[in-house]
């Protein structure tokens, strides 16, 4: 798992005891996974353990270390990390045994909520999941008074990535037109195929 410089920081900053207290960091990595799941309010530039005295750290470095907790939880779910990789993640970040425990069990608990959320904020293209198709004889329209041609009439079914629901695509087209269309898919398909041979 790779983050950025700042991301990097930021958990340096999260790690650190004299930065983030032992005793508040608890309530701040639950801090941190409500900003990502929506659970927890709006506080603004509120004390995030709620206790006055439990941190004395200036708001720019708990804001770098909010970035680097909720960068690193949304990385690791991405990529479905698993938590021994997460674990030895944040021994390379200089974690105490402390601290890693608890990112560990806040991880394992809410990345299906992580997860969740990425999917509702993604963008996913619809996808082709079936293909129908018939072949109609066109005697005449309403333009053309005699016509006399085979017209295929070709049915996607696709599927977005965020619901479920099915949509149908209907194309008309004549034999030229299909056999285009069946020759550039098959091109598409070989150069899939180069692409990961490579």
């Amino acid at each position: 798992m790779e983050l950025c410089s700042e991301a990097l920081e930021g958990l340096q900053v999260a790690g650190d005891s004299n930065a983030i207290d032992d005793k508040c960091f608890d309530a701040f990595v639950q801090f941190a996974i409500g900003r990502i799941t929506n659970d927890e309010e709006e506080e603004g530039d509120a004390n995030i353990c709620g206790d006055a005295n439990a941190v004395q750290v200036d708001t720019a470095s708990k804001k770098l270390a909010l970035y680097g907790l909720v960068t690193m939880f949304v990385e690791a779910t991405k990529h479905g990390v698993d938590v021994a990789v997460l674990q030895s993640f944040l021994e390379e970040a200089r974690f105490s045994k402390e601290k890693i425990a608890i990112v560990s069990k806040f991880y394992q608990e809410s990345r299906p909520r992580i997860e969740e959320q990425l999917k509702r904020i993604s963008f996913h293209l619809p996808h082709i999941v079936d293909v129908d198709w018939r072949l109609d004889y066109c005697i005449k329209s309403d333009k053309v008074e005699k016509i006399d041609k085979p017209v295929y009439l070709v049915t996607l079914t696709t599927e977005s990535g965020d619901c479920n629901e099915a949509e149908k695509i209907t194309i008309y087209c004549t034999l030229d037109q299909l056999q285009d269309l069946v020759s550039k898919l098959k091109e598409a398909v070989k150069c899939l195929e180069r692409i990961s041979q490579t």
